[in-house]
């Protein structure tokens, strides 16, 4: 079974953060908390351990992980040209549960992508989720940390019960604040498309930017 390790949801151990990071760093999966939901997290610049993000959901390979980053600027190493709708979408929505899609720079590792020519960033509005990212060095390689087809977990034991001994560490933080997933909006077309509604509406959406396409 994985060890299971609680943390602080508003103020982490640094201790704590910086096991996960070891972990993640030797090709371990952790399972981390966010403000929507616990992630599984692994690290975006090994591709044997983000496989192991596949193999421990039962994820098809041709769907892509998430970013996770520790600050809004590190989007700018992953993306190009990020639109101006995004540009307001990210002022109003980050830290919080919007992940973004974007055009994939060079810099982002191709399988964290599955191929695509996009990748999707979220900045967590959850301290415990940014800690982990600050501590690896760069943004954590994420999904949600559920067998695919299941709902995603809003505690550290949902987490635990689906996934198992599929992961080396799960940080357990509490209840997820929100506990509905982010809001997926594709910021490459004009104007955006909503990918997956989560927590965040079209309205909201709409009153930030402009015209979204619902899906």
């Amino acid at each position: 079974m994985p060890k299971i390790l609680k943390v602080d949801p508003l103020c982490p151990d640094a201790t704590v953060l910086a096991e996960g990071a070891r972990i993640l760093a030797d090709g371990g999966l952790v399972v981390f908390p966010t403000e929507t939901v616990y992630g599984l997290a692994a690290d975006p610049d090994n591709a044997a351990a983000v496989e192991r993000v596949f193999v421990a959901k039962g994820r098809l390979a041709g769907k892509p992980l998430s970013l996770h980053l520790a600050t809004a600027e590190q989007a700018e190493r992953f993306t190009l040209a990020p639109s101006s709708a995004f540009q307001l979408a990210a002022a109003a929505f980050w830290p919080g549960p919007l992940a973004a899609v974007l055009r994939r720079a060079p810099a982002c590792p191709p399988w964290i992508a599955a191929g695509l020519e996009t990748v999707s960033l979220r900045l967590p509005d959850h301290p415990v989720a940014r800690g982990l990212a600050a501590a690896l060095g760069r943004p954590l390689a994420g999904t949600s940390a559920n067998r695919s087809g299941r709902t995603s977990p809003a505690t550290a034991a949902a987490a635990l019960a689906d996934l198992g001994d599929r992961v080396d560490l799960i940080l357990d933080a509490g209840p997820c604040p929100l506990g509905v997933a982010s809001t997926v909006v594709d910021f490459t077309v004009d104007p955006p498309v909503i990918l997956r509604l989560g927590i965040l509406t079209v309205e909201a959406l709409r009153a930030c930017f402009g015209e979204v396409v619902p899906r």
